[in-house]
């Protein structure tokens, strides 16, 4: 593993190894060119530049196995739940139906179409609508899947 040192690489410059290390962590440097530009290291006779090619692999395969090393310690991604269609017909169902109690409206769940919810608001209050589709929303994307979306019809 390259540990910055306080002794130059670049004699001309006076670029210690710290510097080199910092500049090609910092700023993904691939190349002594570019190492030569954000820190001049290499600039002068260029007896150093073998070195910096050295330092510049050595930071790439650190990396490397730090992303391995990293990729050990890394959760597995819980796989979401898949549930039946009917079952989620069922869920929407009951929490419009719930819902419209709740909210003293009509509210009438017409289908589920790939990722969208139609409903049908039977009374015309629509100062409630915004917040109902909303709470319906919140509601489904808790109990029933993500994605979908709740569209008054």
């Amino acid at each position: 593993m390259v540990s910055p040192s306080h002794n130059n690489i670049c004699t001309c410059f006076g670029v210690p190894k710290h510097s080199i290390v910092d500049a090609i962590r910092t700023y993904n440097i691939k190349g002594v060119d570019q190492v030569t530009k954000v820190t001049c290291a290499g600039a002068g006779c260029g007896s150093c530049r073998r070195q910096i090619r050295d330092i510049i692999d050595q930071v790439r395969r650190d990396e490397q196995l730090d992303a391995i090393e990293a990729k050990k310690y890394q959760q597995p991604k819980a796989a979401a739940p898949v549930i039946p269609v009917i079952k989620q017909l069922r869920l929407i169902n009951d929490i419009v139906e719930k819902t419209a109690k709740a909210k003293k409206i009509k509210i009438k769940f017409n289908s589920l179409d790939k990722h969208q919810v139609n409903i049908e608001f039977v009374d015309n209050d629509y100062a409630k609508q915004a917040s109902i589709i909303e709470a319906l929303q919140d509601e489904i994307e808790t109990k029933v899947t993500k994605g979908l979306v709740v569209v008054a019809k």
